[in-house]
């Protein structure tokens, strides 16, 4: 008879700390503990969670937190990025970058084991604090499928059809995805952009500032995104060389190519400067400089493009680094490995 008791991992994250990106992420985890005879639950406050029963955390805070009021309780901890670097590149707090390297400290040598995104962020905590012997499983964040339909789509390649998904925060560089498409339009008039993005009228005022007049905007909730983005052919996914960008695998790179939608990057994220290398057609610049961006986005255009042949290229990818059934059964065998024994 199977044993019914002490079989959940308690997920402790206050829901506001929940995502696409966390919500894809931790179902991962989810259908990797089920493997092993396991179910997690997701509590909101570090009391619902049983003693001495294990517990999933989503960043160094909560996992201090766990640490204290759930002493004896075993601690994974996923790390999405670099919160310390992202406050003073964000907020320029570097009060809140020296309290969370403490938390970093503190939490990352004592808890069973670590999910990171990149093999870059495990070099970056090795750099940090000569974390070397950490117990890590490293895989990029994704939240999309590929979507072989998508690549079908009469004309979809043969139109400069940019799209631009996101918030107009300046790490994620929309000022010079405008003046890339300004400088693409002056060799295409026919290409068009769309931005999607909550704050239509501050990208409107953007662009009008960088002469562009004509671009279409919109917001798409996110259970829509994906039949949205389909329907272009370019996808804006500039980053400036920082640590929070190198150590990161933006889930808009993978959410881009499952729609068929060519990327347009830089090799700031390194994970993804190795790992897109050599795909065809994948737009890679080491600078977000328009005119750079524009003239490699331009060879591109200039070339005739086989949607069967992006289809393969792209499927490859996913079946090789994105699609997450590749890190199931190694995430259940992590588990095993930091703790977590097998339920009969």
């Amino acid at each position: 008879m199977k044993n019914t008791l002490h079989t959940s991992v308690w997920l402790y994250a206050p829901h506001h700390d929940l995502n696409d990106a966390t919500n894809y992420y931790v179902e991962t985890i989810g259908l990797a503990l089920a493997r092993i005879g396991w179910s997690l639950r997701h509590v909101s406050r570090i009391e619902q969670a049983p003693p001495q029963e294990p517990i999933l955390v989503l960043d160094c805070k909560r996992a201090l937190i766990a640490m204290m009021q759930r002493r004896g309780s075993p601690i994974w901890l996923w790390v999405q990025g670099v919160v310390p670097e992202e406050a003073e590149l964000q907020r320029g707090s570097k009060f809140r970058k020296f309290y969370w390297s403490i938390f970093e400290r503190i939490v990352l040598p004592r808890v069973n084991g670590v999910f990171m995104v990149s093999k870059a962020m495990s070099a970056h905590y090795e750099q940090k604090y000569g974390f070397r012997q950490l117990p890590v499983f490293i895989m990029p964040c994704v939240n999309q499928a590929l979507d072989a339909s998508a690549f079908l789509i009469p004309g979809k390649y043969s139109r400069p059809s940019f799209v631009y998904a996101g918030s107009l925060h300046k790490w994620q560089c929309f000022e010079a995805t405008l003046q890339t498409f300004a400088e693409i339009k002056k060799a295409r008039p026919d290409a068009t952009l769309t931005v999607l993005t909550g704050d239509q009228a501050a990208a409107r005022r953007m662009a009008e500032n960088v002469g562009l007049s004509d671009l279409a905007y919109d917001y798409v909730p996110a259970h829509q995104l994906q039949s949205t983005l389909r329907n272009f052919k370019y996808g804006f996914v500039l980053r400036e060389h920082h640590v929070v960008n190198a150590v990161a695998t933006p889930t808009k790179v993978s959410s881009y190519m499952a729609a068929g939608v060519i990327p347009i990057t830089t090799t700031a994220v390194r994970d993804y400067a190795e790992k897109l290398s050599g795909i065809v057609p994948v737009v890679m610049v080491d600078e977000p400089q328009p005119r750079m961006v524009a003239e490699a986005i331009l060879a591109v255009e200039n070339r005739a493009l086989e949607p069967s042949a992006i289809l393969q290229e792209y499927t490859n990818l996913f079946e090789n680094y994105f699609d997450r059934k590749l890190y199931i059964p190694a995430i259940a065998d992590f588990f095993c490995n930091t703790g977590l024994r097998p339920v009969a």
